[in-house]
């Protein structure tokens, strides 16, 4: 996941000078730290004197018209001793923003909030994972309590302890990620409170959507009513639905918390002594000699089975899957994907994904490929028209094999012109429009079989993917199957993951029916519904539509930028 909002070193001299000249104003501000740059972007934490909550509404409304010449910058107000208190406990949101941040101001005789020891650190962090396991130890109680009221068939008590497993789940995460956890009952708070703040926190409830309001209303009714009035009821149905998206929550904050540590830990990496930096290169080392290994094994199967004339890797990243022996045993197995172009004489009768199979076959798993096959012929072609994607993969790619016979004669740099980007846009505007049709008409035929809903899901993800892809990668896929889309957007976003993970028994069969639904359409009749597994699957859909269109709106704009700065020169 790409996402950075303003580096310190890019914030201009002016603007920074006319925060800290502002600051200075306000007398009770002690210290203020700005974060280094990271996944989630720059955060700014002021520390004041006092901790009372009479007194903050006045730091708020101060600070607030301070920060206002940084619109994007987030930022967050501490006691200076409540601050201390938690650094000192292990909070992570301190460690990484504080500890690990730059101190811009201090005005006080206060000790800044940072050990310099290395090990003092790691101490630290190890109480942070420390933690977060017993947080969510105390959390797995209430998922052994909701297992056995499910099986009693005492719904009004599973909702109850439904409710508490994902309140108590939005305060871990917002006392990891923003220093303090909200104090209330109601889950309609928690997101409002955490969701605009927290990078990589999808909101569990779509608040736009009536069903999902519904819920929201049920899981938060639960909390009370259950406990004083023995009238209060509900279905097995929304009970399901609500420890899905429980289950969905806990998954959230363990990924949520694992790249906020894996930040800090590559921020304290950058004052390690060259002891480390030798231990890094040969990790470098070994890393470069496996590549080029399965590089090699790749170019072999390939050569077999095509006459090729060009292989280029144009993506890699590492997977993780869960395989089952036939005698029940289950073992944990990473592998590596590439993102492969064939560039071979002849294209007839050769299909892609068969040699994807192959590979996987021979490799045992632990080569997954994704192939974009194409001729010498059209290749030429579309480099004459400038193809983006083919000038992008053949400039920049990692060539695994070239015939010496043939080259292909590339432009010089590729340049987005006015009428490019102006036709990239209409085209990301009409898919994302279908996209939007298509679930939309999805929750309109709510209450028919499941293939009809979930077939509508299928195009309506189908639609986003093909706009996306051609923003980001400059390509149009010529196969249109799901999870072929998938593996490509997973060349820049891991939303496909993220949204639809693959990992439980459970989420394969959700996964199966999803891709399987436009056959279940066209050759079958039946009329099975599963309306939890059709709300569960419209959630995934709909957050991986949000995801999508941030990613190629944020490049459109970035693309904007890039021509406008370039005509500006000219």
């Amino acid at each position: 996941m790409e996402h950075a909002v303003e580096n310190f070193e890019t914030i201009a001299t002016n603007v920074f000078e006319e925060i800290r000249k502002m600051v200075q104003e306000v007398g009770d501000v002690e210290q203020v730290y700005l974060s280094e740059k990271t996944r989630e972007g720059q955060i700014m934490t002021f520390l004041v004197k006092e901790d009372f909550p009479t007194t903050h509404q006045d730091y708020a409304i101060h600070i607030g018209s301070i920060m206002e010449v940084l619109p994007k910058m987030k930022y967050r107000i501490y006691g200076y001793s409540y601050a201390q208190r938690e650094l000192e406990k292990g909070n992570l949101y301190f460690i990484k923003n504080c500890q690990l941040g730059k101190l811009v101001h201090n005005r006080s005789n206060l000790d800044p909030l940072a050990f310099q020891a290395e090990d003092d650190i790691k101490v630290l962090l190890k109480k942070a994972v420390a933690n977060l396991e017993n947080e969510i130890e105390r959390i797995n109680s209430f998922t052994e309590g909701i297992k056995f009221y499910r099986k009693r068939k005492e719904w009004s008590g599973a909702a109850f302890l439904i409710h508490q497993k994902i309140e108590w789940l939005y305060r871990c995460m917002e006392n990891f990620a923003m220093g303090k956890p909200l104090i209330c009952h109601k889950i309609k708070n928690h997101l409002l409170y955490a969701h605009p703040f927290i990078y990589g926190a999808g909101p569990i409830f779509n608040v736009k959507r009536r069903s999902d309001n519904q819920l929201l209303e049920v899981i938060d009714r639960a909390y009370t009513e259950s406990r004083y009035h023995s009238a209060f009821d509900m279905t097995k149905r929304e009970v399901k639905l609500l420890h899905e998206r429980a289950d969905m929550m806990e998954n959230q904050v363990r990924e949520i918390f694992g790249f906020r540590l894996d930040d800090c830990y590559e921020l304290l990496a950058k004052d390690t002594e060259n002891s480390s930096d030798e231990s890094s290169k040969k990790e470098e080392n070994k890393s470069i000699e496996k590549d080029e290994n399965d590089l090699e094994i790749l170019k072999k199967i390939i050569l077999q089975e095509l006459n090729a004339v060009k292989i280029i890797s144009f993506g890699k990243r590492i997977g993780i899957r869960e395989r089952h022996s036939l005698a029940g045993i289950s073992e944990v197995l990473s592998f590596t994907h590439y993102d492969l172009l064939i560039v071979a004489k002849e294209t007839v009768n050769i299909y892609p994904s068969k040699i994807s199979n192959l590979i996987s076959q021979k490799t045992d798993g632990n080569l997954a490929t994704t192939i974009i096959l194409t001729s010498s012929n059209k290749v030429d072609r579309v480099l004459q028209k400038g193809n983006e994607f083919v000038h992008r993969v053949l400039t920049t790619g990692t060539v695994i094999y070239s015939d010496p016979e043939f080259s292909f004669d590339v432009p010089g740099q590729f340049k987005v012109t006015a009428e490019k980007l102006e036709k990239m846009n209409r085209e990301f505007f009409i898919r994302n429009h279908r996209a939007s049709c298509f679930l939309s008409a999805a929750d309109h035929v709510s209450g028919d079989d499941d293939a009809t809903e979930i077939s509508l899901q299928y195009q309506a993800l189908q639609q986003i993917c093909v706009g996306t892809i051609y923003v980001l990668l400059g390509l149009r896929p010529d196969c249109l199957k799901l999870e072929y889309l998938f593996d490509l957007c997973s060349n820049f976003s891991h939303a496909p993951d993220n949204c639809f993970p693959r990992w439980s028994p459970e989420d394969q069969r959700l996964f199966k029916k999803l891709i399987n639904s436009p056959n279940e359409v066209r050759f079958r009749t039946s009329d099975r519904r599963s309306l939890v597994d059709v709300d569960i699957l419209f959630s995934r859909s709909s957050n991986f539509l949000k995801e999508m269109e941030a990613i190629a709106r944020k490049r459109i704009e970035e693309l904007k930028g890039e021509l406008k700065k370039e005509n500006h020169e000219k």
